[in-house]
């Protein structure tokens, strides 16, 4: 994920994969870095989040749709 710019109007997000260790990340950052459309990013754009496996974390209450276009 990236945001920059004044009220981050330049922003993205691109899931990149699931790794099983820091160092797998880093590994995919530096792949990840050599490629067309990430190449201009700085370090700073790659995140990474520990998730655990086998537990539900999100969505626990369930979800609805708005429909913008009511609006």
């Amino acid at each position: 994920m990236y945001e920059f710019g004044e009220q981050y109007e330049y922003n993205d997000f691109y899931h990149l994969g699931v790794y099983s260790s820091v160092d797998q990340i880093k590994y995919a950052i530096e792949r990840y870095r050599n490629l067309k459309g990430f190449k201009s990013l700085s370090e700073e754009c790659f995140e990474f989040h520990e998730i655990e496996i086998d537990k539900d974390s999100e969505w626990l209450e369930g979800y609805f749709k708005q429909n913008w276009n009511e609006y």
